[in-house]
């Protein structure tokens, strides 16, 4: 490690192994060179092989090796400080297939990457689309002690990146103080699409080691010298930016925005993040907020989420979520769509948890926007929290208006904490809380299936199967925004100072539940609905709960005999939305929904 402070390659600005800058004006090539000799400069620009490249023809990199440490500022990369040239740079194998540049550890010596900010494994900063072909690998330490920190490009910009190109060991650290990624630390209009297949539930939940990864190493921060900002698994800070295909394996630490994939994400333009998985060892946040096994925080404008897994243990504070931590629309006109997003691991935090999504809210005043629809997800993870909060299997606080939570389905428990809490098997509290005493179209809930155990350790906590507490409606609502057509099988056993309730826990004012079963055990509390703020008008039309499972305030009882019997449950439609399981297959002969793609798909759990 003593080879950090020889001066073998050195400038006080622009060192490079080869090059301390260069103009490219001509076609040029760097070929089977090896650096073995630190290269260092004081302030910016340092690279193992050009600390600052602007290329106006093409440059192509082939066969080239850095075998010691590059230190510097701003602008630090394995082979390039600073690459500036629109699709001028090529990194080239000999076939599709061959290794080609690689800057590795030597078993006798001390081989990193470190600087302030603008960091990579490869290139510290590096504008514009670049070609790509074999694999290039990274086995070193990479440290960005400022921010911008990535195992292969610190600050990347205008690109579209295929990340099927770049190697890095289990043994890379990428560490620093603000956006750091296992990737690339900043993105700017990026695109990142992996070589991981796509995701599919056509034969249940697929197992995670069916997935290549893309970063196996560890992203982390020193908590005496590092703030820990915005850490993600592939991309620590990005904005306008998607990601395609891709898997995580190692693990991601942070104090504040921490993702299994990415730590904080500010898209206003219409970007998708599609077909993702995070199979990380941990993706820890323990002294800080935004934390999320896919995506710590997101803040977008029209945008689709969709085919996404985390099979990851999460554990961080406030917003904990099992998928993303906290989602926030911004503009009025801006629609979010998230649809197949599953939980596996276990999720743990401090006040709003989720098992998909821990917190969804909204830009001030752009509450009334476009609508928010949240479909076809799951989970299977234990969900707790431990501070008074928001706590669900899918969602812990959904806190928009137009809001809409269908064709979910949860498997695992969700326990409350100490500390009151609205706790719900699908979604602990949904709905925007108005200054007034009603919200028109405020939250739609429906067509979901609550099996997991559903609890609280506090007394004043609002317990339901389904939702804890939905918010305020309005009488001019139409036949859609309420809680409707959702079933409970999930025990209830919590014994709180207000009555739990086996599908919603509490209802406010103008709210309205209809079309609704249980049959879990309740065992403090009512058959279907639990209670209701004193003075609230609300509405109740054919709730229904199995014999003995709780008390029949507000709902109706059938005995198990008559679980077959469609025209026991008036007003269910049994041609299109729900249907009787004759096989016992589905739901043990209970009535169950005919679109609901998780409800019977199970898993066995290590």
């Amino acid at each position: 490690k003593e080879a950090e402070s020889i001066k073998v390659i050195y400038a006080p600005k622009g060192a490079g192994g080869l090059v301390g800058e260069a103009l490219v004006t001509g076609k040029s090539q760097i070929a089977n060179c090896t650096m073995a000799g630190t290269v260092r400069s004081e302030s910016d620009y340092a690279g193992g092989l050009i600390g600052k490249a602007q290329l106006q023809d093409n440059l192509t990199v082939i066969n080239n090796s850095v075998n010691a440490p590059i230190i510097g500022k701003k602008y630090v990369g394995g082979l390039f400080g600073y690459v500036t040239g629109n699709n001028h740079l090529a990194l080239s194998a000999d076939s599709e297939s061959a290794s080609s540049n690689t800057i590795a550890q030597l078993s006798n010596g001390h081989v990193a990457v470190r600087g302030t900010d603008c960091v990579g494994g490869l290139i510290g900063y590096l504008e514009g689309n670049f070609k790509a072909s074999g694999l290039h690998h990274v086995s070193v330490n990479v440290t960005a002690d400022g921010c911008n920190g990535g195992g292969v490009i610190g600050h990347l910009k205008d690109c579209n990146m295929n990340t099927k190109y770049f190697v890095l060991t289990n043994t890379v650290h990428v560490a620093g103080s603000e956006a750091i990624g296992g990737l690339v630390g900043r993105a700017e209009n990026c695109t990142f699409t992996g070589e991981g297949k796509s995701v599919s539930f056509t034969n249940g939940i697929p197992k995670a080691d069916t997935f290549k990864s893309s970063f196996p190493g560890i992203v982390e921060y020193d908590s005496k010298i590092h703030k820990g900002v915005n850490m993600g698994g592939i991309v620590g800070y990005a904005t306008e930016t998607s990601l395609h295909n891709l898997c995580c394996s190692g693990s991601v630490t942070g104090s504040s925005c921490v993702g299994g994939l990415i730590g904080y994400l500010h898209n206003r333009s219409q970007d998708n993040i599609s077909h993702c998985v995070s199979r990380m060892e941990c993706v820890e946040n323990p002294y800080g907020d935004e934390t999320g096994g896919l995506v710590g925080k997101a803040e977008t404008g029209e945008t689709v989420l969709q085919y996404l897994i985390n099979y990851t243990k999460v554990r961080g504070g406030n917003h904990t979520g099992g998928v993303i931590g906290h989602l926030r629309r911004m503009g009025i006109e801006s629609g979010i769509t998230m649809d197949y997003a599953v939980n596996v691991g276990d999720v743990s935090g401090t006040k709003n948890v989720g098992g998909v999504i821990a917190y969804l809210d909204h830009m001030k005043d752009c509450q009334r926007g476009a609508e928010i629809r949240v479909t076809d997800c799951a989970n299977y993870g234990t969900i707790s929290n431990t501070d008074a909060g928001n706590i669900g299997g899918i969602m812990g606080h959904g806190n928009c208006a137009r809001l809409t939570v269908m064709y979910c389905a949860n498997h695992g428990k969700v326990e409350g904490g100490t500390r009151p809490s609205k706790v719900g098997g699908i979604v602990g509290r949904i709905g925007y809380d108005p200054a007034t005493f009603y919200e028109s179209e405020n939250m739609e809930l429906a067509y979901c299936c609550n099996r997991g155990t559903v609890s609280s350790g506090s007394k004043g906590s609002h317990v339901g199967g389904v939702a804890g507490y939905q918010e305020e409606g309005h009488q001019s609502d139409d036949t859609h925004w309420m809680t409707h057509d959702c079933y409970n099988t999930g025990d209830i056993p919590s014994d709180l100072n207000a009555d739990t309730g086996g599908v919603l826990g509490c209802i406010d004012h103008y709210g309205e539940i209809v079309r609704c079963i249980n049959i879990g055990k309740v065992s403090h509390g009512n058959g279907v609905l639990g209670t209701h703020p004193d003075s609230r008008i609300f509405y109740h039309h054919n709730l229904y709960h199995l014999e003995g499972t709780g008390k029949g305030w507000k709902s109706k009882a059938f005995s198990e005999s008559d679980k077959k019997n469609s025209a026991k449950f008036k007003n269910f439609d049994f041609n299109s939305v729900w249907e009787i399981d004759q096989n016992d297959k589905k739901n043990g002969g209970y009535p169950c929904l005919r679109k609901c793609p998780f409800q019977s798909v199970y898993i066995t759990k290590k």
